[in-house]
């Protein structure tokens, strides 16, 4: 079985070019938007200026000329060696911060669910929350580049918002804030799955989704079965052992906010994007890997597991696209355009949803 599948990954490593044009043109292009925006952070060692948007913009930089220059040599990459060069660098910013987790020993990002006489409040005087409640819908994680990453009531009127991500402080585009957690299952999903559920977000390339809804909710009963615990190593009545590398570590991943994560409101737009990771043995430290916070279906397809064996979990991180300063994260949720969108939800880039959800072509230009 080894050897077909180092076989597989060299036919597949030699025709690279050829079957990225068979797939989605829109998932080249996010491949190389995401290894520019981090190779240029890397190289500019947190530059202090936001990237320009033009040729003729780049000449009053410093330093601009290069960006430019990058995104070029990044896109006549091979795909092989663009995916390698993609892996690494997003690997170093994952492991710094797996090991702060695993520093830490994890933390509940979520806040604490409310009461019903609570939310009746909240809901009878929305603008009238005194500090006790504001701290009770507040958690604050410590990002290790020294921002922090804040979940609380989101800044969007409409109801359906609830809460949001905020960053305090200030961060350059191509930084990993964060993992979106979940249960992960491979394509084809039930219908009972994603049905009314706007919690499910998809790895367009493989068509891996991720589902986070109720995340928080089973995140605050493991939190408190820990709390209440007296012995550390305690046994569930189902027979699991609750220990520091148990199941429960899953949910005590404090950068694992990126469920609660808004669509930008009309006149706004998306300044992070969802990307595909995966936590391998040869790239997760062993320490870490209790605190990878997604689970893998029982029916993941047999076939997909056979081929990448090495693969701890399939997951989904979350990267700046421009600078950030104490602002509200918003994401691009890529709804289908061919289905009718929520009332709240309004498009902020209608070609790319259309390259995203249109017919796969044999070749794209790539620009």
């Amino acid at each position: 079985m080894q050897v077909w599948r180092n076989f597989a990954k060299r036919i597949a490593n030699k025709y690279a070019d050829w079957l990225i044009n068979c797939r989605n043109y829109q998932d080249r292009l996010d491949e190389i938007k995401v290894l520019h925006l981090i190779t240029y952070r890397d190289q500019q060692c947190l530059f202090q200026q936001p990237p320009p948007h033009t040729k003729e913009e780049e000449k009053g930089l410093e330093g601009g000329k290069e960006y430019f220059e990058l995104y070029d040599e990044i896109t006549r990459m091979g795909l092989g060696k663009r995916r390698k060069e993609l892996a690494e660098r997003l690997g170093k910013q994952v492991n710094n911060l797996m090991n702060t987790v695993v520093k830490k020993g994890g933390q509940n990002p979520y806040p604490e669910p409310l009461s019903a006489e609570e939310l009746h409040k909240i809901a009878q005087n929305p603008h009238e929350i005194d500090e006790e409640m504001k701290k009770k819908l507040t958690v604050i994680v410590k990002h290790p580049d020294g921002f922090d990453v804040v979940v609380k009531k989101s800044s969007i009127t409409h109801p359906s918002s609830g809460y949001g991500v905020f960053l305090e402080g200030k961060a350059p585009p191509g930084t990993v804030i964060g993992f979106y957690p979940g249960v992960v299952y491979a394509p084809p999903l039930s219908k009972k799955i994603y049905k009314g559920n706007d919690y499910i977000i998809s790895r367009s390339y493989d068509g891996v989704l991720v589902d986070g809804k109720r995340w928080d909710l089973k995140a605050e009963k493991y939190h408190q079965l820990a709390k209440n615990l007296e012995d550390t190593f305690s046994v569930l009545p189902s027979g699991e052992l609750v220990s520091p590398s148990g199941p429960h570590s899953r949910f005590r991943n404090q950068f694992a906010i990126a469920n609660h994560i808004n669509h930008p409101p009309p006149g706004a737009h998306p300044n992070v994007f969802c990307f595909g990771y995966d936590f391998k043995t040869t790239n997760t430290p062993k320490e870490a890997r209790p605190f990878i916070p997604n689970i893998e279906d029982k029916d993941m397809n047999l076939l997909f597991k056979n081929f990448t064996s090495d693969i701890l979990s399939r997951a989904i991180i979350c990267v700046t696209t421009t600078t950030i300063e104490n602002e509200e994260l918003y994401l691009n949720y890529r709804y289908n355009p061919r289905n009718k969108y929520p009332d709240w939800y309004v498009e902020p880039n209608p070609d790319e949803a259309k390259r995203r959800w249109g017919p796969i072509r044999m070749f794209y230009p790539l620009k």
